[in-house]
């Protein structure tokens, strides 16, 4: 018979040694892998992000961001918080009065109002998301001072297409003289009582000073006592933005319609305490086809009544 190979100690230690060098190194491997982070399987870009909670407490949530579609139709350019209404760019709003009362969202004040809006004719009526923020601001404006002597004078009215009245979105506000037994709705802006309160926090609720005075050349609306009275509403980042810069509404579509999704105007505000951020851009029906894409938790989009959408995300 053949001896017995016996095997040589020195070379038993040697793999020894070596296979203990291996299983260092794949499990060393295993463990920077694990402090990677995993892309989602759709590949979208993920991040933190601190959102308001409409109870007043913040959350921490992650948000995807990948990109959404929303469908657009070429008729919705001459819809919207933000179109332009001018001596130039007329309402295109068509149809019988049931048409347009739903494409404007038209809903009578006296109806729908809260017991700090009141009203000199009781057919006046607001497109809702303006008639919901004046109730707003009428309420801020009770609770500075007690009083709740300010009247819409003026509303929507068909009459005249190339007015903002006829968007639904504008007003025309007067206060009640109650002194002397008078009941006359009249016209007071140097009692800071009252009109000033309303201008100076309009923005904080969606609405800008419609007509300035030293803007007459650009809204082409004479100065009058009017000019001093009449709020648009736009929304809130746009109405900050606009009161910042001291600038009318066709100046800051104008500086909009220059601005892309990849180079948005970007809008800060803090609301309930919480910061958030606006991006504004424009895009073009064209350039639409029907789908207007973005990557953020929320988007409003508005015709501007010229052929194109003002995208706002936040």
């Amino acid at each position: 018979m053949e001896e017995e190979r016996q095997i040589n100690p020195v070379k038993l230690v040697f793999l020894i040694v070596v296979l203990i060098f291996i299983v260092i190194i794949v499990a060393t491997c295993n463990k920077k892998d694990e402090k990677k982070p995993k892309a989602s399987d759709s590949g979208a870009k993920t991040t933190t992000t601190q959102a308001a909670n409409p109870g007043g407490n913040n959350t921490t949530v992650t948000a995807a961001l990948e990109e959404k579609t929303l469908e657009v139709k070429d008729s919705d350019v001459i819809k919207g918080n933000l179109i332009l209404v001018n001596a130039q760019h007329a309402v295109q709003v068509t149809g019988t009065v049931d048409d347009v009362t739903a494409t404007l969202n038209l809903k009578n004040v006296l109806e729908n109002k809260n017991d700090y809006v009141h009203v000199t004719e009781n057919a006046i009526s607001l497109s809702q998301p303006a008639l919901a923020a004046f109730c707003d601001l009428m309420t801020a404006y009770h609770a500075e001072n007690g009083k709740d002597d300010i009247y819409i004078r003026k509303g929507y009215s068909s009459e005249d297409i190339l007015s903002d009245f006829a968007t639904g979105l504008c007003l025309s506000i007067r206060l009640k003289d109650t002194f002397n037994g008078s009941t006359a709705y009249v016209y007071k802006p140097d009692e800071k009582q009252w009109f000033m309160f309303v201008t100076d926090h309009a923005a904080e609720y969606g609405f800008i000073l419609r007509y300035p005075k030293d803007k007459s050349s650009i809204t082409l609306i004479a100065p009058e006592d009017e000019s001093d009275s009449t709020f648009r509403y736009v929304g809130i980042p746009h109405a900050k933005y606009i009161a910042e810069q001291n600038i009318t509404l066709e100046e800051y579509i104008a500086i909009v319609q220059t601005r892309t999704k990849l180079s948005p105007l970007v809008i800060q505000n803090i609301e309930n305490g919480v910061p958030v951020e606006y991006k504004v851009y424009y895009v073009s029906s064209v350039d639409a086809a029907g789908k207007i894409k973005y990557n953020s938790e929320n988007i409003s989009v508005s015709g501007d009544n010229m052929g194109g959408y003002i995208v706002t995300t936040w």
